[in-house]
């Protein structure tokens, strides 16, 4: 039940309190049904690369790259593009607070 509903997107309180209303005091916690949303949430997405590009003082981007998809050339400079144009973005606006 728990799998079919996370697979619904219903929050883990609502499968908890529809737990409490068919079982009453015998429904396991509300930690473990967050656990069990968890699981099924990691088996649905089980291979995902994460990049993080950052400085000492911000995030400049992250990206998700899930299983199925490759890192390969055209990937990575399209990746790299994009770096520089939010690096640009996020300094130029930085730089316009600063003379302001």
């Amino acid at each position: 039940m728990t799998e079919f509903l996370s697979a619904e997107n219903v929050t883990p309180a609502k499968i908890h309190r529809r737990l409490q209303a068919v079982y009453g005091e015998n429904t396991v916690n509300r930690t473990t049904v967050n656990h069990w949303a968890i699981k099924i949430r990691l088996k649905k997405f089980s291979k995902i690369l994460l990049t993080v590009f950052w400085d000492s003082q911000r995030v400049y981007m992250t990206e998700f790259l899930e299983a199925g998809n490759n890192v390969n050339s055209a990937r990575y400079i399209e990746t790299i593009k994009n770096l520089r144009r939010r690096v640009y973005q996020v300094r130029r606006s930085t730089a316009d607070f600063v003379a302001a």
